[in-house]
């Protein structure tokens, strides 16, 4: 079992997937979005490639998220709500009994919405994100 809280910002035009019919879409494209999501879901570890790497101190671990978020719109600050998954490999070497590093790649996506102004329709008031990351892990067993 797996719990996440994750907080993320990224301009519009990297992470938005386009909407021929909302008008904000070009009065976004370089307007900063903001996320804070809280996810729960699985994670698995294992060693595939400790026998390909000759080293049993390296391990994998995969996991899969489901999301509530948060997100506040950088172009007119209005806050929107949703549901997203988070989908992340992660391979990383342990150093030492307490200790370990490594690269994790993570895709995210996530569809929000506001509460609708007058007769808007649903697509009018909603957002759709997808983004990729690559990162570096750092960790400590407790």
């Amino acid at each position: 079992w797996a719990f996440q809280l994750k907080r993320t910002t990224a301009k519009y035009s990297a992470i938005a997937e386009e909407s021929t019919s909302n008008t904000l879409t070009s009065e976004r494209k370089d307007n900063i979005q903001s996320f804070s999501m809280a996810g729960f879901g699985l994670s698995h570890r294992f060693k595939a490639m400790a026998s390909e790497l000759f080293s049993d101190r390296f391990f994998e671990n995969v996991s899969f998220f489901g999301n509530y978020i948060i997100h506040q719109d950088g172009t007119n600050s209005e806050k929107y709500t949703g549901y997203g998954f988070t989908a992340e490999y992660g391979l990383n070497y342990r150093a030492g009994q307490k200790i370990f590093y490594g690269g994790k790649l993570s895709y995210n996506w996530a569809m929000v919405e506001r509460s609708a102004e007058e007769d808007e329709s649903l697509s009018d008031r909603s957002l759709t994100f997808g983004w990729l990351t690559l990162g570096f892990e750092l960790g400590y067993y407790f």
